[in-house]
């Protein structure tokens, strides 16, 4: 069996085709999955204005920038394998492969302007990107052999996984119009290369010691291998280079065990995991920023399930999170333009969090309700520092990483689906939290309210046809110490989708959607910047809020079969910064 498709929208008219396909022969079951997916000029369609005060100085700098629609671009594609050998009875054998690519350029304009406190220009230039290409290569794949014994719930796993990304930046920035110039540079060329390497080896042993008890056990390796080599040109009369070349290396040993038991109406489950990490850093071409550490961590957990009745579950837990940071927080290699300078910190070590969550759940016939109060702590957070520094008589933001800072935040979560009719359903999924984050060194503190929510109100039809009514709204929030953003318009989203099935067996399906008819059709969002040392707002636009859409797929075939999952298969989320999914539990 299998389905194939494509969706298009009035902001990229190039259809988006994928495709999907399943089949079993014998004992093994195999599924594919693949799309492209292109964007086009109108997704570009923006611009973005900043002010910000320099407290020491007085000065104040006005900026401005856009993006060169005519030649920005960008192409996504992804592709996936999964399959599950049944050997027999007591054997699983499960793979999987994925990839994703990422291909764009976005060429973009800017403006700058330094005033003193007099209103005086002191400096201003202009800049164009030229060129800015970036492409992202992943490639991920696992195996897993899990064998179950003769006891019942009892299983032992075996897993390998390995990562692999690859992606580069290049680049090419011209500065002109430039009065009073202070730097010695009419341009920059950056050509920078990433490799990231990463194996994991598993092993689980779950192994129930009667209907009430059951314990976990396992430990696991991983090595990663993280790479940075580029180059950055300032062209001029006195051209110069900064290279890069820069490796950190991670080597992680872990073992845990978990204990659940049932006593009534009460399930009570406890863990606890050990973490050995030993991290080397080697700058290739500057030995001194060469280093070497061990870490050690422990991680316990704990978890109280109390089954009201069959429908109503409330639950108390405490988890524990490790993270770590990623090459870009690590490189020291200096990043230097006329008023800002960046670089990494090689010394960072891995952060851990603390949370504790209340959770209550319902699910009947007509409703399905989920509930979440959660509190979550952390003291040695990987936090970005920014400051701001005076050379020779002119401003410059100085920026890098950190093990300094403080998090505490406190959240409500709720998702509900109420079935009022057997036609007629509604969703809404909303959040809100409080967010403060802590520098005890510097004494900076900087705490918001934010919050999200989602909602969804369906109608089926007579003769197949089904209609959704949809809203969704993001209210801002503080992202660090440093700044926060408010509720603005550009994260108002509403609209309506028309889905209809067609021949038989409803192979057909036709999908129809509009987004903010009635406007906003273009939209702003403010973030200001606080505590380091420079105040100020910087302001987007985007033009395109308005939007409609066309979905189109077919249904062939027919299969009654899955592929099949291992049950403890490996997984790692640790990493910050420099994968999809930032920071989580190692194990």
């Amino acid at each position: 069996m299998g389905s194939v498709g494509f969706s298009t929208n009035t902001q990229n008219y190039i259809p988006n085709p994928y495709a999907m396909i399943m089949t079993q022969i014998d004992k093994v079951t195999l599924s594919l999955n693949g799309g492209l997916y292109h964007s086009s000029s109108r997704n570009y369609k923006g611009r973005s204005e900043s002010t910000s005060f320099y407290e020491d100085s007085r000065n104040t700098m006005y900026s401005s920038s856009y993006n060169d629609r005519k030649r920005s671009s960008a192409t996504h594609g992804w592709f996936s394998i999964e399959g599950s050998y049944d050997i027999d009875t007591l054997n699983l054998l499960t793979v999987e492969l994925s990839t994703w690519l990422y291909n764009g350029k976005n060429p973009s304009f800017s403006t700058t302007r330094m005033e003193d406190a007099n209103g005086n220009t002191l400096y201003s230039f202009d800049t164009y990107t030229s060129r800015s290409k970036s492409t992202y290569l992943s490639l991920d794949g696992s195996v897993n052999y899990q064998h179950s014994t003769r006891r019942p719930g009892e299983t032992i796993t075996l897993s390998y996984m390995i990562s692999n990304n690859h992606s580069t930046s290049d680049s090419q920035l011209e500065y002109y119009n430039v009065v009073n110039p202070f730097f010695d540079y009419t341009g920059i060329n950056s050509d920078n290369t990433e490799d990231f390497m990463e194996h994991t080896g598993q092993l689980d042993w779950t192994r129930p010691i009667n209907d009430n008890h059951k314990f976990d056990l396992g430990a696991k390796f991983i090595f990663r291998d993280n790479h940075s080599d580029g180059d950055r040109y300032y062209l001029g009369d006195n051209e110069r280079n900064t290279p890069t070349n820069y490796s950190h290396l991670t080597s992680i040993g872990a073992a845990y065990f978990d204990w659940r038991s049932k006593f009534g109406k009460f399930t009570v489950r406890g863990g606890l995991r050990y973490e050995f990490s030993r991290l080397t850093s080697k700058d290739k071409l500057d030995e001194k920023n060469n280093f070497a550490s061990n870490l050690s961590d422990w991680v316990p957990m704990a978890a109280l399930n109390y089954n009201i009745n069959d429908a109503n579950t409330i639950k108390l837990s405490y988890n524990t999170r490790i993270s770590r940071p990623g090459i870009s927080t690590l490189n020291p290699t200096r990043t230097v333009t006329p008023t800002f300078i960046s670089y990494g910190n090689p010394d960072l070590g891995s952060s851990m969090s603390h949370t504790f969550s209340l959770n209550y759940n319902i699910i009947k016939r007509r409703i399905n309700a989920d509930v979440s109060l959660s509190y979550r702590f952390s003291n040695d957070g990987v936090n970005a520092m920014q400051w701001v520094e005076n050379v020779d008589g002119l401003d410059v933001t100085y920026s890098t990483y950190g093990n300094i800072g403080k998090s505490r935040s406190l959240s409500l979560n709720g998702y509900m689906r109420w079935m009022i009719t057997n036609t007629t359903s509604w969703m809404v999924n909303v959040g809100i939290n409080r967010n403060k984050y802590i520098y005890p060194g510097p004494d900076l503190q900087l705490s918001r309210w934010g919050g999200y929510y989602f909602t969804q109100l369906r109608q089926q039809l007579p003769h197949k046809w089904d209609v959704q009514l949809w809203n969704s709204a993001y209210l801002g929030g503080a992202y660090s110490v440093y700044s926060y953003q408010g509720f603005s318009n550009s994260f108002m989203r509403y609209g309506i989708s028309v889905n209809r099935s067609f021949l038989k067996d409803e192979r057909l399906q036709l999908r129809l959607g509009i987004q903010n008819p009635f406007g906003p059709y273009s939209t702003k969002s403010d973030t200001h910047s606080v505590n380091s040392g420079v105040t100020g707002k910087s302001t987007s636009y985007r033009y395109n809020a308005a939007s409609a859409s066309i979905t189109v797929s077919y249904r062939f075939g027919s299969l009654n079969a899955y592929v099949k999952k291992a049950s403890r298969a490996a997984s790692n989320d640790d990493l910050s910064n420099d994968k999809p999914s930032s920071g989580g539990e190692s194990m």
